[in-house]
């Protein structure tokens, strides 16, 4: 809301200038244009003066009419596998994982383009140590792992990022205003693309977002970017969306760990942050088998139903598909209807929702039933780098999973429920 009222303001102030409204994914995108053109009572004339979309859509586009080929962009499931090509191919001493990760945080966090400048690098955040000599071998891994792109003609979002804000510099910027959305999520390649964009000066950016929210393992300064927030940033502590029960019950998943600010500097804490709804405490329940789990959400569902809720009004959501698609066969043979997101949800379409916990990111409902948190789960155990291979990178990991959860219990309103089967997530003690 922040954001989207922050865009009609500068629309006022001025009869020019073109505006970007930008956030991380495909769906956030949709629902901001959405309410943009609410806001603006569909006033064509303002809509025209802005630009929905996606940091990587943009950077794509910009790339896309500034060349004559633009290299297709691969997911992050193909990139594991080209990691892991390069490791078999090169016997390197590292992980794909760890590779990867040094990849994304480190080179193209700091847009290394050489092994000069990656044995100069700082680092920090990362917490296995590399002298020169094993520099040396990790950028082999990376010459290898560009080289496979290159001969696929193909690349990344970041690399693409990265081109875009090269781009950019060498002309005036298209924006008079940038104004970001979820902006805890984005990635430092992703920040040069937006400094890029706008020309430096007031008003030039405004970003909202909530460090605790972080569900992508991106890591930024924006000061080492020239986005500077000292002394021009503010915490929104009153939460219009979820009761108090809610959020003090959510709040807990995240006491026991430190989340860092999102200038980039100290760290943050949800103390003070209260909401003026009250209603339900939510409840949390284990049972023996995930049959059990799913008969008893369908129960739950009818219950809502009964009460008057709207089918679209309750969302469901898991770590992953696989527990959907058994929530969604039951809930179907059921006969209550069940709509997959997926990306955006065409306006008025009924069905209860169901979404990964990363797709619920930017939605809200009346209620909302987590399902499947799990120990090996929640945290996902492969998705977490062992402690031996790297301390920070294992305890970032785990963070990202909490807040993963913490986002997908904050999406309900009024009724929170979470469930598992079997042993629950060891996240949960400290919420129960």
């Amino acid at each position: 809301m922040a954001a989207l009222h922050r865009v009609k303001h500068l629309l006022g102030r001025s009869e020019g200038g073109r505006i970007l409204l930008t956030t991380y994914t495909n769906a956030l995108a949709a629902g901001l244009r959405d309410m943009l053109g609410l806001l603006l009572d569909e006033d064509e004339k303002l809509l025209a003066r802005v630009d929905v979309t996606t940091v990587d859509a943009c950077a794509h586009g910009i790339v896309r009419t500034r060349s004559a080929a633009v290299p297709e962009p691969i997911g992050d499931r193909e990139q594991r596998q080209l990691w892991e090509k390069a490791v078999r191919q090169l016997d390197l001493p590292f992980t794909a994982q760890f590779l990867a990760q040094e990849y994304r945080h480190v080179v193209l966090g700091q847009n290394l383009r050489d092994l000069d400048a990656y044995l100069g690098a700082s680092r920090r955040g990362r917490g296995t140590g590399l002298g020169p000599t094993r520099r040396r071998v990790v950028w082999s891994g990376v010459q290898r792992f560009e080289q496979f792109l290159r001969d696929r003609g193909e690349t990344t979002h970041l690399r693409v990022c990265a081109r875009a804000a090269e781009l950019l510099g060498d002309e005036p910027a298209p924006y008079a205003h940038v104004v970001v959305d979820e902006a805890q999520d984005l990635h430092p390649a992703q920040w040069r693309v937006l400094r890029a964009a706008v020309t430096p000066g007031p008003d030039d950016l405004f970003a909202t977002g909530d460090p605790h929210q972080r569900i992508y393992d991106s890591r930024v300064s924006l000061g080492s970017l020239g986005i500077m927030t000292a002394g021009r940033s503010f915490r929104l502590r009153l939460n219009y969306r979820s009761t108090e029960e809610i959020l003090a019950w959510s709040a807990r998943l995240l006491a026991p760990v430190t989340v860092d600010a999102l200038e980039g500097e100290g760290t943050d804490s949800l103390a003070g942050y209260r909401s003026l709804l009250h209603g339900r405490h939510p409840q949390a329940r284990g049972y023996a088998t995930r049959q059990e789990e799913t008969e008893a959400l369908v129960e739950r569902v009818r219950t809502l139903l009964a009460e008057g809720l709207a089918p679209h009004e309750i969302g469901v959501c898991a770590r992953f598909n696989l527990s959907l698609d058994t929530a969604e066969e039951k809930l179907k043979a059921a006969g209550i209807p069940v709509l997959r997101v997926r990306g955006q949800v065409a306006q008025g379409a009924e069905g209860v929702r169901l979404a990964t916990m990363h797709a619920m990111k930017g939605l809200e409902f009346r209620a909302v039933s987590v399902l499947g948190v799990a120990e090996g789960t929640v945290p996902f155990a492969r998705g977490i780098t062992p402690r031996e291979a790297d301390p920070l990178q294992h305890d970032a990991d785990l963070l990202r999973e909490r807040c993963l959860l913490f986002v997908a219990c904050t999406r309900a309103r009024e009724a929170l429920s979470v469930t598992w089967s079997g042993a629950a997530s060891p996240f949960l003690p400290y919420a129960a």
